[in-house]
């Protein structure tokens, strides 16, 4: 068996590639270890690749002084959508939602009617099968668990890193494939939250003892100032591959609500404060604290994308009084990638996605927040049911066309993948060229939704990787 493991050295690798004279040696890819002391003193919860660096800032650059709390009724939502197709007179724009509505649901019956498949019987069935058991989520959360109080016994008293390892422990069990924390704070990271949720209730932080809600507004203490992001799984295969409705089974939203309540339900149990969102009632960006907190960087698209799971997984949070040791940001080379990249821009049927090669701080509409120097998205013609006078098809199918055309969709499937990724975290100048290899090896092939149907997958369909970028999460 002493064979069975391969003992060729990263520059003979290198070399075999041909690459060791294009700039980038074995050295500038090994890791950044001086001594012995020096790994041994590492982080042993980093469960980042190797490759990844930890950094003390995020690569989108931030202006925290021109940022403000972002309203989300002016999101790219029903009323915010209404609003940008009215031209500022949400009458109007309302209008065109209905006549847009309208559209999407005659093509859709027509597409049952046909049988085609994406939209037939047995695919309506077990898209409306999904959430048979229902999710429990709420800004409160369940409230059943019992309290030290009521056991007669003191809360749970840990440090932050222990506290932190527990709730990620926990998050882990329970599924998440990422978990990381961001401490709020008034002059920055606060301001990520929502002034107002897109149903008009105000989110405000109160000198008060616990958390509260009423109809017209959210209440969350002064003390809750831990922002806890955790990602569950979602199946690249069906959900890149397949554009139909289908596709929509690995979105995972039922999966990080449910997860969302037991991570409430734990905290409580344990003596502490938690706050949660429902699924049109979000209280922050959760894209902006994955990226803060170091699981994901910022794209070009409006999904952050993970170094290993890529733009797959979905995120949930909680925001909690529970001390916990923030995690820090990241440095893959990701953002860096998309500004030469654009192949989610170019395949984007709506053109909601920005083709300039620069981030900018400058928005597109209300739908924007200010304060991020990103490439802008129209969310309101991403999420819109209709595209002028023709249904939006990404809509039609599960908001994945983007996702599906993103080079960081393909995790590790091959040995090449890997060194792609160690690549990409140290020099840009092989970005234009894995762009067009991701092209001529047609990862973007869409899978018809019959042959998923005739596949024989693993749990949560994990096929493509056998579960093995589940290991890697910030910190």
């Amino acid at each position: 068996m002493s064979g069975f493991h391969s003992t060729i050295s990263r520059r003979a690798f290198m070399k075999g590639l041909g690459l060791t004279g294009a700039g980038i040696g074995a050295s500038a890819l090994a890791p950044r270890f001086n001594d012995l002391d020096e790994l041994a003193s590492s982080d042993p919860d980093r469960s980042q690749p190797w490759w990844v660096k930890e950094v003390d800032k995020p690569v989108v650059d931030i202006d925290y002084q021109l940022m403000e709390r972002y309203d989300q009724r002016n999101g790219a939502f029903q009323d915010g959508l209404a609003k940008y197709f009215g031209n500022g007179d949400a009458a109007k724009g309302l209008e065109v939602l209905n006549a847009q509505n309208a559209l999407y649901n005659e093509v859709s019956d027509k597409y049952f009617k046909q049988n085609k498949p994406g939209y037939a019987l047995r695919d309506k069935a077990i898209t409306t099968a999904r959430g048979a058991m229902g999710t429990t989520y709420s800004f409160l959360g369940p409230q059943k668990a019992a309290t030290p109080e009521s056991r007669g016994v003191p809360k749970w008293q840990g440090s932050p890193e222990e506290n932190y390892r527990m709730l990620r422990n926990a998050a882990k069990i329970w599924g998440a494939t990422h978990f990381n924390v961001v401490e709020l704070d008034t002059a920055t990271t606060q301001k990520l939250v929502w002034s107002y949720d897109h149903d008009g209730r105000k989110i405000e932080f109160e000198d008060i003892p616990v958390p509260a809600l009423s109809a017209t507004k959210k209440s969350i203490p002064n003390s809750v100032r831990y922002v806890v992001v955790f990602y569950v799984p979602g199946s690249v295969r069906t959900n890149t591959r397949v554009a139909e409705p289908l596709g929509d089974l690995a979105r995972c939203y039922e999966h990080f609500f449910n997860m969302q309540s037991q991570l409430m339900e734990f905290t409580r149990g344990l003596g502490y404060q938690s706050v949660g969102q429902t699924s049109n009632q979000s209280l922050t960006t959760k894209t902006g604290f994955a990226v803060l907190g170091g699981s994901h960087e910022q794209s070009r698209m409006l999904s952050a994308i993970a170094p290993i799971a890529g733009p797959s997984p979905r995120p949930g949070m909680i925001f909690t009084d529970m001390p916990l040791t923030p995690t820090k940001p990241i440095d893959a080379g990701i953002f860096r990638f998309c500004a030469t990249c654009m192949k989610c821009a170019r395949a984007c049927p709506t053109q909601s996605l920005s083709l300039e090669k620069e981030p900018t701080y400058e928005t597109l509409g209300v739908f924007n927040n200010i304060g991020a120097k990103r490439f802008q998205v129209n969310g309101a013609t991403c999420r819109a049911n209709g595209n002028g006078s023709d249904v939006n098809i990404c809509r039609l199918g599960n908001w994945n066309t983007c996702m599906r055309a993103c080079t960081f969709s393909k995790l590790e499937e091959a040995l090449i993948h890997k060194f792609v990724h160690v690549t990409l975290s140290n020099t840009s100048i092989f970005n234009g060229f894995f762009t067009t290899m991701d092209e001529f090896f047609g990862y973007n092939t869409e899978l018809s939704p019959d042959e998923w149907w005739k596949r024989d997958m693993l749990p949560f369909d994990q096929d493509i990787t056998q579960g093995q970028w589940v290991r890697y999460d910030a910190k």
